[in-house]
């Protein structure tokens, strides 16, 4: 388990990334994505609705509506 990680590599491992999977079905600002986006790493999510500042299916991420398994 990681703890105290620097930003450089937090950022490193978002960077070499394939696609950044986030299934929370209920969120606030949601960082962890919006960090992912800004490392150029693809987001695949779960509408978690505090995340739909910034994140528009289709244009920077992916979404699936929560405990929508064919989507």
């Amino acid at each position: 388990m990681f703890s105290s990680v620097p930003d450089e590599v937090i950022a490193e491992l978002y960077s070499s990334s394939d696609v950044y999977l986030y299934t929370s079905y209920a969120e606030g600002l949601g960082l962890p994505l919006l960090k992912a986006t800004a490392c150029g790493t693809p987001v695949v999510m779960t509408d978690n609705r505090g995340s739909r500042d910034y994140a528009i299916d289709g244009f920077n991420a992916l979404m699936s509506q929560p405990h929508d398994v064919k989507s």
